[in-house]
């Protein structure tokens, strides 16, 4: 579960940076909780009991009794070592967010597309120490495949073949089926018959993707804007 604090002291800005959050990471179909709190006291004070309770932070510059750089000092200073985002109205801390090691700082409001770029980031640097994985069963047998594992999918008769660094998996499913399963900001879908893991690509041309490994995958037409769009991103 994928926990995420907002703390501002203008709760209708909260709000739709909620809303807006929350659209983005169902998109994304990670399973998250989103908090607000209305000043630094009261986020403080859930930290200290509860360190790592969130993954993410967004604290306003404007948050009282000490404003949101302050509050993103005193928590590095304890250790806390998640990522901060800086929401401001004006750009006079922007420098400071650097002190901070803040990951990103956003001018209000925030726009959608600046946080589906950050989520993208985030995502895909959290895929490449976490255990996020794609988990598929025969039966009583269970498999756990580590997203970051994946190269790609394709289509295999009646069936999908997962390949991954290591082996190739068949499993009886369609693979608009498996391309439901997995989160649209690390798979995407170039051809009819192939899915690509975005980690596992090194370049890609008009028509196709060269793999970390030296395999090469198809890009058809119809595909070809969403995977440049994605992968360039």
């Amino acid at each position: 579960m994928y926990t995420i604090a907002i703390c501002s002291p203008y709760r209708q800005e909260a709000d739709a940076l909620r809303m807006s959050v929350h659209n983005i990471l169902d998109q994304m179909k990670v399973a998250h909780v989103i908090y607000y709190y209305k000043d630094a006291p009261s986020l403080s004070k859930i930290l200290k009991k509860y360190p790592e309770k969130y993954n993410l932070l967004f604290l306003d510059t404007a948050l009282p009794p000490q404003n949101g750089l302050d509050l993103a000092r005193k928590l590095r200073g304890e250790g806390y070592e998640y990522p901060i985002v800086l929401l401001s109205d004006t750009m006079d801390y922007v420098f400071d967010g650097y002190d901070v090691d803040a990951c990103q700082y956003f001018l209000k409001p925030v726009k959608e597309d600046q946080l589906h770029r950050l989520f993208f980031r985030l995502s895909v640097k959290e895929l490449r120490h976490s255990s996020q994985h794609l988990l598929l069963n025969y039966g009583s047998t269970y498999y756990k495949i580590p997203y970051s594992d994946i190269l790609y999918i394709e289509t295999a008769g009646r069936k999908v073949a997962v390949h991954t660094k290591t082996d190739v998996i068949y499993y009886s499913c369609k693979l608009s089926d498996m391309e439901e399963l997995l989160p649209s900001n690390l798979f995407v879908r170039c051809h009819q018959s192939f899915l690509l893991q975005l980690l596992s690509v090194k370049q890609i041309s008009k028509s196709m993707a060269l793999l970390i490994d030296g395999t090469e995958v198809p890009i058809s037409r119809s595909y070809k804007e969403a995977v440049q769009n994605i992968f360039c991103t």
